[in-house]
């Protein structure tokens, strides 16, 4: 009960009217879609330069033992 009352709430605007859908996007779905390969793109770009500063030392010499 308490569920529908709050959901019937919230479906009602400050004017006690029923929203409006908010309006269509103006951008196509290619634009979105560049737009995460460009971010997955970077992320790979930092991770790599990352990667190659963390080898670019040879391995530490192990310690004698006695």
């Amino acid at each position: 009960m308490l569920t529908r009352a709050t959901a019937r709430l919230v479906a009602v605007t400050a004017t006690a009217q029923i929203p409006q859908p908010p309006l269509a996007p103006g951008t196509s779905p290619g634009w979105g879609l560049a737009v995460a390969v460009a971010g997955i793109l970077v992320g790979l770009a930092v991770a790599g330069a990352v990667a190659q500063t963390a080898f670019r030392e040879p391995l530490p010499a192990r310690g004698e033992l006695a």
